[in-house]
Formats: structure tokens, sequence, C-alpha cells
């Protein structure tokens, strides 16, 4: 920046001894053609800007009219994508209404708990945090049963399966950091194949 205004000082100082000169600076009073030059200037001047003015405003009319169309494109397509999600809604409730008749909430079974047939509960060493597994025998002694975990998996199946699903869960809660610090067994028909 301070260059720049160097040169530009420099130049002028140049500039203005130049103009000083007695040949130079006399040279516009002796010639008076020089005189109707300057004021020819203004005259010229005013057409070339007011062309190149008349260029620019083509071109905002141009780009404005480009524009005005973009936003017509814009808006047919914000059209079309609401007639498209209109016509899917449409479509989605055709196909549940179906499913929504012919599932029957009475068809689904539920489990009815007996007593508790184990229990477990594991803590993380360092924290508060506590996680539980709950197993419950069938009401009416069958061999099904109901497997609850605090994390909020709930699995119905006989004795083996919700065995083998126990075991999965202990073997996740102990990855966790989570060892087991209470458990016991309840009264139960069939035997549970938990350790």
């Amino acid at each position: 920046m301070r260059r720049a205004v160097a040169i530009a000082a420099i130049i002028g100082w140049v500039f203005t001894l130049f103009l000083l000169l007695p040949d130079i600076k006399n040279f516009p009073l002796m010639h008076p053609w020089w005189y109707s030059l300057l004021a020819a200037v203004p005259g010229i001047a005013v057409p070339v800007l007011a062309w190149f003015e008349l260029r620019h405003s083509a071109e905002v009319n141009t780009l404005r009219a480009e524009a005005i169309r973009l936003r017509s494109e814009q808006n047919d397509l914000q059209n079309q994508i609401g007639e498209l999600t209109a016509e899917l809604d449409a479509e989605r409730n055709k196909h549940l209404q179906p499913i929504a008749e012919n599932t029957n909430p009475a068809d689904i079974p539920v489990f009815a708990k007996g007593g508790m047939a184990f229990h477990a509960t594991y803590t993380n060493k360092g924290s508060s945090e506590k996680r539980t597994i709950y197993v419950y025998a069938a009401k009416d002694g069958s061999n099904s049963f109901l497997l609850e975990a605090s994390t909020g998996q709930k699995i119905t199946g006989n004795n083996e399966e919700i065995s083998k699903r126990f075991s999965v869960l202990q073997i996740e809660f102990e990855a966790a950091g989570f060892d087991r610090t209470n458990s016991g067994t309840g009264g139960t028909l069939h035997r549970l194949f938990i350790r």
C-alpha cells in the first residue's frame, strides 16, 4: 500500500513539473482548437457513457428474465413434489388399511405372568448404573417363560430358548463392563439352564 502511494506521488510530481515547462504551459493559449476540443469532450462522453449504460441495462433485464423463469420453474417443481407426496401418502394409506383390518389385537398373544423363575442384577464398577434381567414363568404352568431386561427387551419362549437368550444378554452385559451382583431363582415346573 505504501509503495503504491509513493509511486503515485512521484508520478504526480513529475506530471506537475512537466506541465510547468513554459512550452507545455503555453500550448493551450497558443492553439485555440485546444479549447474547442476541451469543450467537445462532455458532448462526446455523454453518448458513450449512455451507450455503456444501455448495454448494462440490457444485461440486467436479461438476467432478471432468467431469474423469473427459474423461479417459475422452481414453483412448478414444488407443486409437482406436493402432488407426488399426496399420491404417495394416498397409496401408503391404501396399503395400510388392509394391514390394519387384518391386525386384530385379540390375535396377539398376551403372556400371563406367573411367579418369578429367575432374576439377576448387574452393576458397573465405578458407576451407579444398574441392569436387571427377570424371567417369569407362565401362570398356567406350561413350558413358557417371559424374559424382561432393563434394556427394554421382552422375549417369550420355552425353557431352552429363554436360557439361551439369558446367556447372550449376560455376555453382552459383562462385555459392557457389568458384573452380576445378585441373582436368585423362584419356583418353576420346568428347569431353566441358567448359571
